[in-house]
């Protein structure tokens, strides 16, 4: 999304929440929109917790070393059957 439209979203989902009380859950991939927008942060890492509080609280230097990404390998994923229980998809 542009920088613009980021910005006509998060002023609308600000004004439901703070209009309607309804708590808006966002993914995002920015800190800066992340500060700008949430009472609260959760911040996750390789699928664990590494940060809970508030934007104020949040650096842009995280305590660890960056993680070096790793090349993603396609998923073969199959349908889950209420009658077939198992893992969804397998690597």
């Amino acid at each position: 999304m542009n920088l613009k439209a980021v910005g006509r979203v998060g002023d609308t989902l600000h004004d439901i929440n703070k209009r309607d009380g309804i708590t808006v859950l966002t993914n995002l991939h920015t800190l800066d929109t992340a500060r700008t927008y949430c009472s609260r942060i959760v911040g996750m890492a390789a699928g664990k917790i590494v940060f809970d509080g508030a934007p104020t609280l949040l650096t842009d230097y995280p305590n660890h070393p960056p993680r070096k990404r790793r090349r993603s390998r396609p998923t073969l994923c199959r349908p889950r059957s209420p009658l077939a229980p198992g893992p969804r998809c397998a690597r």
